[in-house]
């Protein structure tokens, strides 16, 4: 079974001096290296809306269920926004990545 799962971001910009696109880049590379190096993951898709502050990351997984597909492509997504140097709301404080320059703190995610 083909799960694709979209999860939409508010975006924090935590240092003036953040340039957004390509934090967001750095993100796509990550989901890449992921996909390399896991099967089930494919189609990793970004995009940005600058005027709203918002992200909304997609990756396709292959999995036995829509349980364990949406377990793998959550994962997959905060462990790219983690590699490329980003934070997640709920997971570490805003606090301890001040100066980092960029949170992402889930809205929605959808799977079809």
């Amino acid at each position: 079974m083909n799960v694709t799962c979209t999860w939409e971001f508010a975006l924090i910009q935590t240092n003036e001096a953040a340039d957004i696109p390509s934090d967001l880049d750095r993100v796509m590379v990550e989901l890449l290296a992921l996909e390399g190096c896991t099967p089930a993951l494919t189609d990793s898709a970004i995009g940005l809306d600058l005027a709203e502050m918002s992200a909304e990351i997609s990756v396709s997984v292959e999995a036995e269920s829509p349980e364990v597909a949406i377990a793998l492509a959550m994962g997959s997504i905060r462990t790219a926004i983690h590699a490329a140097g980003g934070s997640t709301a709920g997971w570490p404080s805003v606090s301890e990545v001040v100066g980092s320059g960029i949170v992402f703190e889930p809205r929605q995610l959808t799977a079809v």
